[in-house]
């Protein structure tokens, strides 16, 4: 006689060889390691960051992407990297309302020219530093523009 357990089995059965899910996780594992060195950057540029980890998360990015090399034979493509830096900021809002439209696009504007602004700054680049600010500006009228509207209408 068997020694099955009684009642039902699940039993999970994968359509993916073993090189593919090692191949999907070398892609993937680049994600995490670019997200939290970026947001680490961000935050020692606006204070209130650790300087003292910087080293240690660029440290796991090189880690991954060695790791995606070895496993896919070339380092992540720029898509691939720009992906795993995307906001979002446009798929979080597109359930907003139609009077919420106005305000998302207005915060997107200002983080898109905060950013810019960073980025420039950094590496002295006034022109660009002056359109990342008149972006975050105008980003902010709109959205005091969108709110009084709201107010009104």
């Amino acid at each position: 006689m068997e020694n099955r357990p009684q009642g039902r089995v699940l039993e999970l059965v994968s359509c993916r060889t073993a090189r593919q899910v090692e191949c999907y996780q070398a892609a993937n594992g680049i994600v995490a390691p670019l997200q939290r060195l970026a947001a680490g950057l961000l935050r020692v540029m606006r204070g209130s960051g650790e300087p003292e980890h910087i080293g240690f998360l660029c440290g796991a990015v090189l880690d991954a992407l060695e790791e995606h090399r070895q496993i896919l034979g070339s380092y992540p493509d720029g898509n691939a990297i720009a992906a795993a830096l995307h906001l979002g900021l446009e798929e979080a809002q597109a359930g907003t309302d139609a009077e919420g439209a106005g305000i998302a696009r207005a915060q997107r504007m200002m983080i898109s020219g905060a950013l810019q602004v960073c980025a420039s700054s950094l590496l002295s680049q006034a022109v660009q530093t002056r359109n990342g600010e008149r972006e975050l500006l105008a980003g902010a009228m709109d959205a005091v523009r969108n709110l009084t509207e709201g107010a009104i209408g």
